[in-house]
């Protein structure tokens, strides 16, 4: 066998993985025996002149033809199966596995910058992974320089290099590769070689040491050197008498982290063994008499000192030469704490960190050693040092801080009372001032401080407070009255938004009291109707009138409504100058403390900014339960406004986590009695807490809680595609009643009674109408206790009506697809969007859809855009990606661009009658799809577009396509496209129904097919699978189908045929699923009807009508009644009533219409698998049905139409219409039912 081949057949042959290693040898081979010249193109046949030459080049292209598909696997010969020489099958795999495609480029650099080295990774190999990264970029034409190669490659290196990284990045000199990876093999050789030798070393210790215990092997040695703890000879420390008797008279259960069982474990400890170990691995040695560390990293004011020798346990010496200070983050049970370890010596060779139980009990407090660990004990808190692992080593529960990180901490001394800083955090990062204010005068009750403590840092503040020197002096004309003069301002707009949307928030400050109201305002028009609102809930709860409204020129308050309103109130109007914001100083200051306070809780509790409105209204809450400087009444606002003092015992700190009850009505025996949630505010309506629970997004407002205020994550989520959160109108409270002082650790009595209101576990608004007080439905004898599940989308709800009524918000799961080209190309599914646009452009260009021309003058170019969808499976399985282009049609002019539009598509009435038919007579049902339909109509006008996003050619960028086929997006392409296929089916002998013209027939003797057309889908019903076959073939002929098989799933109706028990069914389940999950009903109660029995809706129930009304204007109440109507015309008529009536208020919906919808989704959540069944039965008669509701509506006394046509055991067609005009009788409003009916029979079933 040649030597070669034999060579070739040494190397792993190519599977398809590592493309580029393989290339790299297969080079080597062929270059070994001078055949790469003919493979690589250096050598052509057509250089060779003579007839000898040309043959010895075919010799040894077949012979390097041979080599390479000896080294390839099976699976990968297809690839070179055509190819024709060496030359051709060589670029045929660098073709394929070296595309220099935009995705396969995007999919290399994702893969070399996401790349990490793991702990105990090789280093080698980590470098050889990246290096193989970069060559293959670099052969995609991708390259990548050195200097990213060098910052990817330290990025990814493992914590434990953190120290050699930071060494790197001190040199002046730049970094090369060959710098960077020589320092990193050394560094590594060098760990292998010292633990090695530790690790061998200290085996050898411990097997001589073990065998000293076993009574039956041989008398060990005896000990030289002096015991550390007698200073006698012959023993060692771990087995003195003094001691031992010493540790015999403390508790049982404690014990010295040196164990006294000699173990193979705790004896690589004692003498420092073992494999290095991460530098931020501490143990606790209750032998040490220091702190020790061989990370100088960590230290702060780091000392050097001479040389210290220090001795360990197995006689062995290391040396200390200098020592500092170190911020350790260590677990409480409070939470996570930061405190500082002084006079920690550094000892380079010393391979485990210790913590020195002896130097902590003198500088500290004492420390106990118990069953699950190792505690240190100090007023109000217990820290956890450290937990047995293995063999009684205790593993310390602190992690070291590098000094960089030290200044964005929150330090807290081990001997310091951290109350203050605690109820710093719990008042909205309130000042060291105002929190004094708060203890000394008595401001409030329950803080259970006598003094308040300086903290020494705080990251909320200093992420969130940064604040210049005021310069304007207090007016001396200040109010002396409530309600004498309001100041006002708006601030905004935010980059965030809320979750609601609401950009702008407006304050409304009392000058004498400084009470603050804060309305969220998606636009500035909204200001004068919150104004409004304030004097009317102002004046009431003082009994005393706005005197004078203070504030900026801005047009919110110099229009024409908001002066109207003034003047009509006798309320005094002052502004001030254009660019003078320090005259308004009161409400400038109140909204940068509000910023300043909402910015500090969120950093704090590292929320994302959409929690903006949220912190906001808490902000506002808290600070009017603190002291004031601008006030000399020496009470808070609250009390100075209402007369009662403010009770704080129970504020905690926002975004903090806790665990809330959950109610017995509410869970099962076995289910959890308590949920994690994020905390998230204070009720305005009720004495409870606001919670969001974090896996579900729901809010929760209950007061049996038990806080973490120390623990919280990032909380960082995209609401606007999931679901929205709705802000607060006014966050106003009455604290008539005191909250109890409660333990966090007994909620036994901590309920509060709630309005059990219809509906309120679902996201939406609460009822309009007044409900029964909270003391009623408390005493109530059926009244249940519970806490209320709301979303995001929800706020509190109460019974008054006086409160503002909510707003919900839904986002379609399309919300999750990209929007743009660019966006889908960087996007995790690059490859496959990119795929989908492709054969987009491809369909595009076959179908010679248009021609590159420069644009003619006069004319104006259309746009266009991508469009992206996931179709899926019945069962929610992706299918396939699909990519549209869309022309912007809606650019395009009437009788220019355009003229006719109409299209027609199949009836869902006619669908049904035929799988009904189906039914009877077990016909068989196939499903088609047409490929990019549109595409093959051809267009009458002029029509030009601009090029589509990256695909705009090159040698001709300023060209535009000027049209010849319709594209998706323009207004007539449905018509365009229709006339095509209408005109085919004709031709194929095919005869349309006259009551539905998308509805084609043939007959061929005994044998007869439907089909049914809806835009692209063909639906085709036929006795004889030849004459289906026949037309599938035809179809497929004249245009690009893809053949579905049998019918499953139809524009979101499921079909299950079943011929050989006679039945088909229908039903919408996934479609039901997926509106439930739109509005957030997917976990609401099931009703057992769709309409709640005697409840009549009116337009009346829109008190002064809706449509200004903020707190609707984005209730997606059209949207909602849109998807139940589509649910009830394709599958659901016992939806019909019920979708008839609310579709009658789509234009002006108010609360009771949006429960009343909620209802409807309610309904649907029991009966999601509800559909028809269509049977064989020898009765094949239509049957129809027809009834009247007299003067169903109350307003305009015209009554309600409803008929129903049931064939073959299922309904096949239903209306529930109101009458066009006002029926004198009953007997009148049955006839006109009956005429609708008969109408129907006439045309539609026929």
């Amino acid at each position: 066998m040649d030597s070669s081949l034999f060579t070739a057949a040494r190397i792993n042959k190519f599977s398809g993985t590592n493309f580029h290693v393989w290339k790299f040898k297969m080079q080597m081979v062929l270059e070994e025996r001078d055949l790469w010249d003919v493979v690589s193109g250096e050598v052509k046949i057509e250089h060779c002149t003579s007839t000898l030459d040309q043959a010895t080049f075919k010799r040894k292209s077949r012979k390097a033809l041979a080599i390479i598909c000896l080294a390839m696997e099976d699976s990968q010969l297809p690839l070179v199966h055509s190819a024709k020489d060496a030359y051709d099958a060589w670029s045929s795999l660098e073709g394929h596995y070296e595309k220099k495609s935009l995705a396969n480029k995007l999919f290399l650099r994702r893969r070399f910058f996401t790349t990490m080295m793991g702990e105990g990774d090789d280093v080698l190999e980590h470098i050889n992974r990246l290096k193989t990264l970069a060559e293959q970029l670099d052969a995609v034409g991708a390259p990548v320089s050195e200097d990213d190669l060098v910052i990817t490659l330290l990025a990814s290196l493992s914590e434990s290099y953190q120290f050699l990284i930071t060494a790197l990045e001190s040199r002046a000199d730049s970094l090369s590769w060959e710098l960077v990876t020589s320092r990193l093999l050394h560094e590594d050789m060098k760990r292998k070689e010292q633990g090695d030798e530790i690790e061998g070393a200290a085996h050898g210790q411990a097997q001589a040491f073990m065998s000293r215990d076993n009574k039956r092997k041989a008398r060990p040695a005896k000990k030289t050197g002096a015991c550390h703890n007698c200073g006698k000879q012959g023993h060692w420390i771990a087995e003195c008498p003094s001691r031992i008797h010493e540790d015999a008279d403390r508790h049982r259960y404690q014990r010295a982290n040196i164990a006294q069982e000699p173990e193979l474990g705790d004896y690589l400890f004692s003498v420092g063994g073992g494999k290095t170990k991460s530098s931020y691995m501490w143990l606790v040695d209750s032998g040490a008499t220091q702190h020790m560390t061989s990370s100088k990293e960590f230290m702060r004011n780091y000392k050097d000192f001479g040389p210290v020798d220090v001795h360990l346990a197995d006689d062995g010496v290391v040396q200390a030469i200098g020592k500092g200070d170190i911020v350790m983050s260590m677990m409480t049970r409070q939470g996570v704490k930061k405190g500082v370890l002084t006079n920690v010596w550094h000892i380079p060779k010393l391979s485990r960190n210790l913590f020195s139980v002896g130097r902590f009990i003198k500088d500290v407090v004492p420390v106990t050693f118990e069953v699950d660990g190792c505690f240190a004990e100090t007023k109000g808190f217990k820290w956890k040092l450290g937990a047995l692992e293995g063999k009684g080593l205790f593993k310390l529960f602190m992690t070291p801080v590098l000094p960089d990180e030290v200044n964005v901490a929150s330090p807290i001394n081990f001997k310091g009372d951290n109350t203050s800083y605690l109820w710093h955090l719990r008042l909205g990062h309130i000042g060291h001032g105002g929190l004094d204010a708060i203890v000394k005068k008595y401001y409030g009750s329950g803080i259970g401080m006598k003094s308040v403590q300086k903290w020494e840092f705080c990251k909320g503040c200093a992420l969130g407070k940064q604040t210049r020197v005021s310069y304007m002096p207090k007016s001396p004309d200040r109010a002396r009255m409530l309600l004498e003069v309001i100041h006002s301002d708006v601030c905004g707009p935010m980059k965030t938004p809320t979750f609601s949307g609401k950009r702008y928030f407006v304050t409304f400050i009392d000058e004498y009291s400084h009470y603050c109201v804060v309305y969220l305002l998606q636009n500035k028009s909204e200001v004068a109707t919150k104004f409004a609102q304030f004097v009317a809930l102002a004046e009431t709860q003082t009994g005393k009138r706005v005197k004078t409204l203070r504030s900026d020129n801005g047009g919110e308050y110099t229009s024409r409504t908001m002066s109207k309103f003034c003047v009509d109130h006798g309320i005094m109007q002052k502004f001030t100058p254009p660019y003078t914001p320090q005259l308004n100083g009161v409400a400038e200051r109140m909204n940068r403390t509000l910023v300043e306070s909402a910015r500090c809780m969120m950093e704090h509790a590292e929320l994302s900014k959409s929690y903006w409105g949220e912190a906001v209204m808490t902000a506002n809450f808290l600070r009017l339960r603190c002291p004031s400087r601008s006030t000399s009444h020496d009470k808070s606002p609250y009390e100075v406004w209402s007369g009662k003092k403010p009770i704080l015992a129970n504020l905690k700190v926002f975004g903090c986590h806790a665990y809330v009850h959950v109610p017995k009505p509410k869970r099962s025996k076995l289910d959890a009695r308590s949920i994690q949630c994020r905390f998230i505010g204070y009720s305005d309506h009720e004495k409870a807490y606001r919670f969001e629970e974090i896996k579900s997004r729901r809010v929760l407002v209950s007061r049996d809680a038990q806080f973490m205020e120390n623990v919280f994550d990032s909380g960082r989520r995209d609401y606007v595609q999931d679901g929205a959160v709705v802000e607060e109108e006014a966050f106003m409270e009455d604290e008539d009643v005191p909250m109890e002082d409660y333990s966090s650790h007994d909620t036994s009595n901590m309920n509060f009674e709630e309005a059990t209101m219809d509906g309120v576990d679902e996201p939406g608004v609460k009822r309009h109408q007044r409900t029964q007080s909270l003391e009623a439905l408390a005493n109530a004898p059926d009244a249940k206790r519970r806490a209320r599940y709301l979303t995001m989308a929800e706020m509190s709800a109460t019974a008054d009506t006086s409160h503002s009524v909510e707003t919900a918000y839904v986002v379609d799961s399309v919300g999750d697809l990209p929007r743009t080209f660019k966006s889908a190309v960087e996007s995790s599914d690059a490859v496959k969007w990119k795929e989908a646009c492709d054969s987009e452009i491809n369909s595009l260009r076959q179908n010679e859809t248009w021609n590159l021309v420069p644009l003619p003058q006069g004319r104006k170019a259309i746009g266009n855009r991508w469009v992206f969808r996931v179709k899926e499976t019945k069962d929610g399985r992706i299918e396939r990606f699909k990519a549209r282009l869309v022309a912007k049609g809606f650019l395009q002019k009437h009788g220019i661009d355009y003229d006719e539009t109409f299209a027609p598509v199949a009836k869902f009435t006619s669908i049904r009658v035929l799988l009904s038919l189906a039914a009877k007579y077990s016909f068989m049902i196939h499903h088609m799809d047409v490929k990019t339909a549109f595409l093959n109509g051809y267009l009458e006008e002029d029509i030009y577009m601009a090029q589509p996003d990256g695909y705009v050619d090159e040698d001709h960028p300023d060209f535009v396509c000027q049209l010849k086929r319709s594209l998706y997006g323009l207004k007539q392409s449905p018509r365009m496209w229709n006339q095509t296929i209408d005109k085919f089916m004709l031709d194929l002998d095919f005869k349309k129904c006259k009551t539905d013209h998308c509805i084609y027939f043939k007959r061929d003797q005994e044998d007869l097919i439907f089909v049914a057309l809806y835009v692209d889908d063909l639906v085709l019903v036929s006795n004889n699978a030849e004459l289906i076959r026949a037309t599938k073939d035809a179809l497929s002929e004249r245009f690009d189908m893809t053949d579905l098989g049998d019918l499953k799933y139809f524009l979101g109706v499921e079909v299950n045929q079943d011929r050989s028990a006679g039945t088909i069914s229908i039903c919408q389940s996934k479609f039901a699923k997926d509106i439930l999950e739109k509005f957030g009903m997917d976990n609401s109660n099931p009703v057992r009807t769709p309409q709640e029995p005697g409840l009549k809706l009116t337009k009346s129930m829109c008190v002064d009508g809706c449509k200004h009304d903020e707190t609707m204007a984005n209730v997606p109440f059209r949207n909602a009644v849109g998807c139940l109507m589509y649910l009830m015309v394709g599958t659901r008529p016992d939806l019909a009533a019920a979708v008839g009536v609310l579709s009658q208020f789509s234009a002006d919906p108010c609360p009771t219409h949006w429960q009343a919808l909620k209802r409807v989704l309610r309904y649907i959540q029991g009966t999601r698998e509800y559909g028809i069944e269509y049977q064989a039965t020898n009765n094949d008669k239509l049957h129809g049905y027809s009834d009247a509701d007299w003067a169903g509506d109350v307003e305009a006394r015209r009554s309600t139409s409803g008929y129903t046509f049931i064939l073959n055991n299922g309904c096949v067609s239903w209306r529930s219409k109101k009458q066009s005009t006002v029926a004198l009788s009953s007997t009148e409003a049955e006839y006109m039912a009956l005429t609708e009916a008969e109408y129907m029979a006439l045309t539609e079933a026929a």
